[in-house]
């Protein structure tokens, strides 16, 4: 008894509003802060369907049947931002954190809604947003690789699609050659008004950039704002290229690498910011996949297409012998 007296001080206590729903999304307890914040009392809204909620608008309310639904079926959902409306009329903007309850048998008993009052806060909004495109990013580029049937069109697209989200002056990959001595750009993407590299880098050799394979294989990403400070071999190739800023992942396959991809900024020196860094190698990681993914089909359709030429073979050489037979056959009957 007293452990859930303890709970409801928390409860109430809360600097956030809460919201308790059952798995259809039935109101079953609020606390005081959302009277407080939203101006609604408790038994306005307790029993009340998200659908028939007062204080969510209508996009407000389809937006939270989706992640409701999407919890319950245990797909995580991050954090995100709904719009409001005050009994008085006025806007204002929640940022909602959700878990599931479950019984001690594992099922689903309700939803624990904690919203926070962010109105006024363009910090956390900024970042919200930039989370929610994010996401969209990392799914469209990975819905392009997985639906296109054309590979290279796939990629080409992907680096594009990367390229003008991010801003850079070029995106580009280039793939190692069979014993790893030499590296050509295959795929690429400029920005307006910067100049394609990819025709003049074609077969470059390793040993004219020594240090390139440790920085990058090695360490696992480069990161330079200013290429001035690379060492003298890098930096006179990418003083050629105009590049001020450079940020490089390698590309992996059984965990090894076979390339890399790389993201350059020619018009002035660039702060790669960890948010940025993260992303493109969580996209990174979805590219070097995506080739892998290429590698096994191309494999498997050359064995099917093996296994249906010696079944070709194989049914033309019984026909044969059937053809024989029967020729012997009636030779025999003359």
């Amino acid at each position: 008894m007293e452990d859930i007296n303890i709970y409801k001080k928390i409860f109430e206590m809360s600097p956030e509003a809460i919201v308790l729903l059952d798995t259809k999304g039935n109101v079953i307890e609020v606390n005081g802060r959302l009277y407080d914040w939203l101006g609604y009392k408790p038994e306005e809204v307790i029993n009340k369907n998200i659908i028939s909620l007062p204080y969510l608008p209508v996009h407000s309310k389809a937006e939270a049947i989706k992640n409701l639904g999407l919890r319950v079926l245990g797909k995580e959902v991050k954090p995100y931002q709904l719009d409001f409306i005050d009994k008085n009329n006025k806007n204002r903007t929640g940022l909602i954190t959700a878990t599931l309850i479950k019984d001690s048998l594992g099922k689903i008993i309700y939803d624990l809604i904690l919203i926070s009052d962010i109105t006024n806060d363009e910090n956390c909004k900024l970042k919200i947003k930039k989370d929610l495109d994010q996401q969209e990013l990392i799914s469209l580029v990975a819905i392009k690789l997985n639906s296109e049937k054309d590979f290279d069109l796939a990629l080409n697209e992907a680096v594009e699609i990367i390229g003008k989200h991010i801003n850079v002056s070029r995106v580009y990959i280039f793939e190692d050659s069979k014993n790893s001595n030499y590296t050509s750009n295959t795929y690429e993407w400029s920005n307006t008004g910067v100049k394609s590299q990819k025709e003049n880098l074609q077969n470059i050799d390793y040993k004219i950039i020594p240090s390139w394979k440790e920085l990058v294989y090695g360490n696992g990403v480069l990161v330079n704002e200013n290429t001035e400070k690379l060492p003298s071999d890098l930096k006179k190739i990418l003083s050629q290229k105009e590049i001020k800023s450079i940020l490089v992942f390698p590309l992996r396959k059984d965990e090894k690498p076979f390339g890399f991809i790389g993201f350059d900024e020619t018009r002035k020196a660039r702060n790669w910011t960890m948010f940025e860094i993260e992303l493109l190698r969580t996209l990174s990681n979805i590219i070097a996949s995506a080739y892998a993914k290429e590698e096994y089909e191309k494999a498997l359709k050359e064995k099917i297409d093996e296994l249906e030429k010696m079944n070709r073979l194989m049914v033309g050489r019984e026909l044969k012998m059937a053809e024989l037979k029967n020729q012997i056959k009636d030779g025999a009957n003359q």
